[in-house]
């Protein structure tokens, strides 16, 4: 196998960053002009595409990740209930019941006031707290004017995810003549006889 040069070692290492091959190419020092060619022509040589993939294996032992790891990771992120995190709660308005014996739990139906429906409140989980699936989701908050946003890791995109590495998703179409016989391809066209 060829040897690399110190550019392409240089965008061995830049590749492993972020997986970007465009931005690998020109913080390695390729023209930011031809920057995706260059990206795109050097992951498809073989001595580079190697030296990758032994640097992801040496890293992946070093940290000890495997693939078992992350589809477990991308399991529980999606398996995950959202209302470990935060809960929609409806609750009895302050007329929905009266007197010392009054339950509180839930919205009296009869009510007048709020015909049964109640008062609804936002309640979000102690963060410090969650454990097992509930703190794979949580991604953090975000405190704005418009009051608190709870951050999750998106559930779909973690199904996508094993969805792909299961080869769920198809990415070639095969064609076919009838029976999967190879198809047949005219390429003289005959002329209607006058």
């Amino acid at each position: 196998m060829a040897e690399l040069t110190a550019k392409q070692q240089l965008f061995v290492a830049e590749y492993l960053v972020d997986l970007n091959a465009t931005q690998a190419a020109i913080r390695a020092g390729y023209s930011a002009k031809t920057a995706e060619q260059q990206g795109y022509q050097l992951l498809q040589k073989t001595s580079v595409a190697a030296e990758i993939a032994k640097a992801q294996a040496k890293r992946s032992a070093k940290l000890e990740i495997e693939a078992d790891f992350v589809l477990t990771r991308w399991a529980e992120i999606a398996d995950a209930d959202p209302n470990e995190l935060i809960q929609y709660r409806r609750g009895p308005c302050e007329k929905c019941w009266t007197g010392p014996d009054a339950p509180s739990a839930e919205p009296n139906p009869a009510c007048a006031a709020c015909r049964g429906e109640g008062v609804g409140t936002v309640f979000v989980h102690d963060t410090r707290k969650l454990t097992g699936a509930a703190r794979r989701l949580y991604a953090g908050l975000r405190v704005g004017k418009d009051g608190i946003q709870v951050l999750m890791r998106s559930q779909d995109e973690a199904l996508a995810n094993i969805a792909r590495h299961l080869g769920m998703f198809k990415n070639t179409v095969e064609l076919g003549g009838p029976g999967g016989a190879p198809i047949m391809i005219v390429t003289e066209v005959p002329r209607a006889e006058d």
